[in-house]
């Protein structure tokens, strides 16, 4: 029996009737882009969230979490986003999105596990959503596309915790091969996954542990600003999207505010970046590779300002580093995961400023063993759904 099972059976009495493991996931590169029909690179990695559920005899919903070490309760007849259920609001909202496309839901019992950190840009949110919505799925005999599934995910984020949240984390995490990177272009939301476990074999992930970050950033403020930047320039043209205009065409609009400009430029050039870089995959540049991920962290510093000092500074030595190729900060977080390019040599070599860095800002990093793993449509073979065109 899994510990997930075991503390099923423990909390309810009775084992689970499903159970699905979803894992984290980190992004390579395209970090903004998504919601200007930009293009993404990420991966999974071999953390998981694991969730379980049985059914209940009444409408009542009671999840507990390890994690937390907290139990919440709610009915299917009551499901509001209230403050203080704090993480419980993301298994209500992807409940609430599946009920618009079944009523066939009762009472159930739910149990979280999870080994993702939190709040790294690990995507710890959309895997505990993802893997929930599954379970509901499974449990409850509901006919869900796999877009219905990764769809409950957004909604959950976006319109009933009302937070931004684009399709990008959840896609990556259901689709996602393993020794591969997972390309999907959100205009479209064409993907592919691209073998590359070279490159992946290189791939070194740190947590720089970094604590009361006072950065605080404004995805809300930022989206309208670079819609009303998108809303000057299709004036007289055929074309909303970001992605359609040249960096010359936003430094040219007038009466939009400099600090978008620069964001929107960082969207440009990262679309673009990315773009190449899926081009360099299939070359094994190393070299090249590592120059492309200090050009996007420049981006997220100079034009984006979503990064922080203390990652700022690490990847300034990865750069004077024999053996590092290049890193980035990776996601959306200013003091979350950090990705390098690194071989064994290299490694050994950053040891030394990671020493300096714990002097210098107090703060303890840790590196994630990583590992490249099936995302949940592989691991799970009927939640494939032969509905991928």
């Amino acid at each position: 029996m899994t510990d997930i099972e075991m503390r099923h059976k423990k909390e309810y009495g009775q084992s689970p009737e499903v159970i699905y493991s979803c894992p984290g996931k980190i992004t390579i590169s395209g970090e903004h882009t998504e919601y200007n029909d930009g293009v993404i690179l990420s991966t999974t990695v071999n953390l998981f969230c694991h969730v379980s559920a049985s059914k209940r005899s009444d409408n009542s919903i009671r999840v507990y979490s390890d994690f937390y070490n907290e139990r919440k309760k709610s009915s299917i007849t009551n499901l509001k986003f209230k403050k203080e259920d704090k993480w419980f609001n993301y298994i209500k909202g992807v409940i609430v999105s599946i009920l618009q496309t079944s009523e066939n839901i009762g009472g159930m019992d739910l149990t979280v596990v999870t080994e993702i950190p939190q709040g790294i840009g690990l995507g710890s949110s959309s895997a505990m959503c993802l893997a929930a919505a599954c379970c509901i799925k499974n449990l409850f005999k509901i006919d869900l596309s796999w877009l219905n599934i990764i769809e409950s995910v957004r909604f959950s984020k976006t319109v009933f915790m009302n937070l931004y949240s684009g399709l990008d984390d959840a896609m990556t995490q259901f689709f996602c091969k393993k020794d591969s990177l997972f390309y999907l272009d959100a205009s479209t939301l064409e993907f592919e996954n691209i073998a590359c476990s070279d490159i992946l074999s290189k791939l070194v992930l740190l947590d720089p542990g970094v604590v009361n970050n006072e950065i605080e950033y404004d995805f809300v403020g930022d989206r309208e600003g670079i819609y009303d930047l998108v809303t000057s320039l299709s004036k007289g043209k055929n074309s909303h999207s970001l992605r359609n205009y040249r960096v010359v065409d936003i430094r040219n609009c007038f009466n939009i505010n400099e600090r978008i400009k620069r964001k929107a430029i960082f969207i440009v050039e990262e679309i673009k970046r990315t773009t190449e870089i899926k081009r360099v995959l299939e070359s094994g540049d190393f070299n090249l590779l590592g120059r492309y991920l200090i050009r996007s962290h420049e981006g997220l510093r100079d034009l984006f300002e979503s990064t922080c000092p203390e990652v700022d500074w690490l990847i300034k030595r990865c750069i004077e580093t024999d053996g590092v190729f290049g890193g980035k900060a990776s996601g959306e977080i200013p003091c979350g995961i950090v990705i390098f390019i690194m071989d064994h040599k290299g490694m050994e070599n950053f040891k030394v400023h990671l020493e300096d860095y714990e002097k210098i800002f107090g703060f303890n990093s840790k590196n994630l063993d990583f590992e490249s793993v099936d995302g949940m449509s592989v691991k799970y073979s009927e939640l494939s759904l032969n509905e991928l065109n």
